[in-house]
């Protein structure tokens, strides 16, 4: 049952079998949609107009039902204490778009995404093999001489032309010509695309001849075009000492030397507001599973995005990858890393960017002792060795042994880098 809008229908149930007792009220039952069912008594006098038919006794007439959208509809006769089981006395409503499935088209974007911040994307066509004007459908679209074909379609309720531009080639180890077609269509909304067309009727003949008749093919269908975000993803970054305990490094601290890694966490955010993460711009517009930089992107960034790990979804369902988290250990490093930011899955990249810069020097200093002279007067001479760092050194005390240590050594300072320890 297909109506281009909403429409009413009522039922009756029929059966083959002779109906066992006929002042059964539930001889039928009637199930529409996932509702409650209707129960139908037998219909005696609608039942021997049938029988003249040879079509077996039939049910009570149901009252109005209304459709909006596709909705199956399905009869059972009771059998003994139950109704029958038997799938075949069944059929679906469908409403408007609805009835344009299973679709004549497929467009698959030709790129590998799932989201995209332009305004237009190219999609590679095909035809359905599910559809019923599949062979159709290939002979319009394949078979044409042309290199375009023409199809209408509908872009925020306005009816244009758009074109398929096809193209004949023969990839290495192919045994023949290969056709390939695709279509730029507007990100962001649903675009039917609801007929395709040569030329239409018969043409007028010249004085003496007949006119030609042109085949025209026509196939209803909707293009789901794909989810489009402009919105730039927001991150933060925090540092951490003991990651799995969650003991983070206080910012007071970033200055100094550090004598353990440091693990660093990105979390992305492409949230909008508030409860409506994961609503507005669909599941497929989200976090990207990568970090990225300012572009051109050098080798030697790339080689430090490439040291962050994937990103890890929100374990909160509600949420998903919207927001996500990346992490790095950061050992033996006297500076800035790269620049990193954090994108989302249609290529928008955040206005922040982070780059850890700490000292971390987690290798110990080596000591070895070395004597000299006889066993009266030897003399035992001490080495400290700390190659760990190009700027880290043995920190210094200023004058006696009880001097109280202070809370770190600062990096980059003359009195603070390979100083010579004094004392043990």
């Amino acid at each position: 049952m297909t109506a281009g809008a909403a429409f009413d229908a009522s039922f009756r149930c029929g059966s083959r079998n002779i109906v066992t007792n006929t002042a059964d009220t539930k001889a039928y039952r009637l199930q529409i949609g996932t509702g409650d069912p209707a129960y139908l008594a037998y219909d005696k006098s609608m039942t021997d107009l049938f029988n003249g038919l040879l079509i077996g006794p039939v049910s009570t007439q149901t009252q109005n039902y209304n459709f909006t959208t596709g909705t199956d509809v399905s009869c059972a006769a009771k059998v003994g204490d139950g109704y029958s089981t038997n799938t075949s006395c069944q059929l679906r409503t469908c409403v408007g778009g609805n009835c344009a499935n299973p679709q004549t088209f497929i467009f698959v974007p030709s790129e590998e995404i799932t989201c995209t911040n332009q305004d237009n994307v190219s999609y590679d066509v095909g035809c359905n093999a599910a559809s019923p004007d599949y062979t159709t459908c290939l002979k319009w679209l394949y078979e044409g001489t042309g290199t375009t074909r023409n199809v209408k379609v509908t872009i925020n309720g306005v009816q244009e032309d758009r074109y398929f531009t096809c193209k004949t080639e023969t990839p290495a180890g192919a045994l023949g010509p290969v056709k390939t077609c695709s279509i730029a269509l507007p990100s962001g909304s649903i675009v039917p695309i609801f007929v395709g067309d040569t030329t239409t009727g018969t043409t007028s003949g010249t004085s003496g001849t007949s006119g030609t008749t042109a085949t025209n093919y026509s196939f209803q269908t909707t293009a789901y075009t794909l989810t489009k975000d402009t919105g730039k993803p927001t991150g933060t970054v925090a540092y951490y000492t003991n990651y799995s305990g969650g003991v983070t490094l206080s910012p007071d601290q970033y200055a100094y030397w550090q004598k353990q890694p440091i693990t660093a966490v990105i979390t992305c955010s492409d949230k909008t507001t508030a409860g409506t993460e994961g609503k507005l711009d669909g599941p497929s517009c989200a976090c990207s599973p990568t970090l990225t930089a300012t572009a051109p992107i050098s080798t030697a960034t790339q080689a430090e995005i490439d040291q962050w790990s994937l990103g890890i979804p929100s374990g909160d369902t509600n949420i998903g990858p919207d927001v996500m988290t990346y992490s790095r250990v950061i050992t033996n490093n006297s500076g800035a890393l790269a620049a990193i930011r954090v994108q989302d899955s249609a290529s928008n990249i955040s206005d922040q960017s982070f780059s850890p810069d700490f000292g971390i020097d987690s290798t110990p200093p080596k000591l070895t002792a070395t004597t000299t002279g006889t066993s009266g007067s030897a003399t035992i001479t001490l080495s400290f060795t700390d190659n760990a760092s190009t700027d880290s050194g043995f920190w210094k005390p200023l004058s006696a042994f009880n001097d109280v240590l202070p809370d770190g050594v600062l990096r980059g300072t003359t009195a603070s880098s390979n100083a010579i320890l004094y004392r043990i």
